[in-house]
């Protein structure tokens, strides 16, 4: 009987001695597994995070004569010089100030702007400068700051007021001159950055050009300012970086971020300040019952880490399409991550379909203001509209583009005072030219640009 006990003891030490060797081994190999994935990672980080130092900096400056510099040795001035602005100056500027003080008068808008001389000489040095090098620190990832942000749409601001009140003294060059900085400067600061910086630059952007739209609408520019105009647009337009390369950064930062949370131990509390802190506590429970399914955290940023790679080359295809191309091949993309289950990857990386929209209708935007000042030149030369967009080409437009929203050909009318360049907007109806009522071009009613002299 004792004989029969013993070894029934000893059977199940021995069973139980099996579970542990066989959990020890199933642990231990995928310790193993997921410390080859981790290294391997860390390896195209590294080699990301050169390409990226390496990247060319070089865009087409716009002002003569070229300077061989980093155009960020004055931008850094000009953008100080307005965060330092003190509320005195800033109240007399309509963009800027308070609402609380009193609206300010012609003069006293001439005063401040004449005290900020130094800003727009440092800007239009920068965009003189033959590169753009902004020197990110792209080891820190997403936890990077960026003091400069907030003051270039400051400084946006300041433009755009700018140009109204130059506008308003009839001094158009000098508006457009103003636009063109504002518009170059928009897109340097977006450079070699992250996806923030991109969504930064369709805010100043589309500030700036609703200030050229209404110096467009009744202006007295000359032909030879107006064929300047279309030139300084061409050239920012060939000079800002496709939205592959965007997402390119925006994959590569999600990887060093999460490689630096496993470097720390890969703990909730370090996912937690990612996702917004404290605050996010409802997002931390549900990546809590997530990691559950897992054997660590570790093991679950690893996987974000495997669907991030899986992803970035289909995104990046995504942002070489044609612009109204974009979101609807973003959002399968999106389905498929949603899918994967992981909630680092749900909860950190974007919104790629958004983005893609709100890139082409800020392209939108600046194909209609490049057809605008084309439309205008043919006026200025000839004394008349031309009777159809298609007459712009090819002295006034190297090519007629399409519509970022829809793909399909820009409307056009003409009357003996105006033009009026449209959109068919987000709604896809022909509105006769009738302007968006409401916010956006998915609105009811047309995106329009319309043209007249003074």
């Amino acid at each position: 009987m004792r004989g029969r006990r013993y070894l029934v003891w000893s059977l199940v030490g021995f069973a139980l001695i099996g579970v542990v060797l066989l959990v020890w081994i199933v642990v231990e190999t995928q310790n193993r597994r997921t410390e080859a994935l981790v290294k391997r990672h860390e390896a195209q980080a590294l080699a990301q995070i050169d390409a990226l130092k390496a990247a060319d900096a070089s865009r087409p400056p716009l002002f003569e004569p070229a300077i061989d510099s980093n155009a960020w040795d004055y931008y850094r001035l000009a953008l100080d010089a307005i965060d330092g602005m003190p509320a005195s100056d800033r109240n007399l500027l309509p963009s800027l100030r308070d609402g609380k003080s009193p609206a300010p008068d012609a003069r006293q808008i001439d005063e401040v702007l004449g005290r900020y001389d130094e800003v727009a000489a440092n800007l239009r040095e920068a965009l003189s400068c033959r590169r753009v090098e902004p020197g990110y620190a792209y080891e820190q990832g997403f936890l990077l700051t960026f003091p400069y942000l907030i003051a270039s749409t400051r400084t946006a601001n300041f433009l755009s007021d700018a140009m109204v009140h130059r506008h308003a003294q009839g001094r158009d060059r000098e508006a457009v001159d103003l636009a063109v900085i504002g518009l170059g400067m928009s897109r340097d600061v977006a450079r070699k950055g992250f996806l923030i910086h991109h969504m930064v630059r369709i805010v100043n952007q589309n500030m700036v050009l609703s200030k050229l739209r209404e110096v467009l609408e009744r202006q007295a520019l000359s032909s030879s300012d107006l064929a300047w105009l279309g030139g300084a647009l061409d050239r920012i337009d060939d000079g800002s970086l496709p939205l592959s390369d965007v997402f390119a950064v925006e994959f590569a930062m999600f990887r060093v971020t999460l490689l630096g949370l496993l470097r720390g131990g890969g703990s909730y509390g370090g996912v937690a300040a990612l996702l917004g802190g404290a605050s996010n506590e409802r997002g931390l429970s549900r990546l809590k019952e997530r990691v559950k399914r897992f054997f660590s955290s570790r093991m679950t940023i690893v996987d974000a880490l495997e669907i991030g790679a899986q992803h970035q080359k289909e995104m990046e295809a995504i942002g070489r399409l044609a612009a109204h191309e974009r979101a609807e091949a973003a959002k399968k993309v999106e389905t498929k991550i949603k899918a994967a289950g992981n909630e680092i990857v749900d909860s950190i990386l974007p919104q790629f379909s958004r983005i893609s929209n709100n890139t082409a209708e800020a392209d939108l935007n600046f194909q209609l203001a490049r057809m605008a000042v084309a439309v205008a030149r043919h006026h200025a030369e000839k004394g008349s509209y031309p009777a159809a967009i298609e007459d712009l080409a090819p002295r006034y437009l190297s090519r007629i583009p399409l519509d970022p929203l829809t793909g399909r050909p820009f409307r056009y009318r003409a009357a003996a005072d105006e033009a009026t360049v449209y959109s068919l907007g987000g709604d896809g109806d022909d509105d006769g030219g009738k302007p968006v009522s409401g916010d956006g071009p998915g609105k009811d009613g047309d995106v329009v640009w319309k043209v007249g002299r003074r």
